[in-house]
């Protein structure tokens, strides 16, 4: 049977992992928002008022969809996190 303390030292080391992950796929993600590739017409409506845009106006958009590049920095993050923090906490 396996101990308590490592599955909670498990279920820890997971718990951080998709945190830091979550963080680095907003912070990819806001980054290449502002890039030329995933920019928005200029043409759009300021929405400083807070009403969200018109369907006319989201069907215009140019630029490529940032959902993928989320995707894989979030399980590369991931990744990459839970194989650290398993090497130092679980040894």
């Amino acid at each position: 049977m396996v101990p308590l303390s490592t599955v909670l030292r498990t279920a820890v080391v997971a718990a951080v992992s998709f945190a830091v992950a979550a963080g680095c796929a907003v912070a990819v993600t806001r980054l290449a928002v502002r890039t030329r590739f995933f920019a928005m017409d200029d043409r759009l409506p300021d929405t400083w008022h807070g009403r969200p845009l018109r369907q006319a106006d989201r069907e215009q958009r140019d630029g490529l969809n940032p959902f993928i590049l989320a995707f894989a920095a979030f399980w590369i993050a991931f990744g990459v996190a839970n194989v650290a923090l398993d090497a130092l906490l679980l040894g």
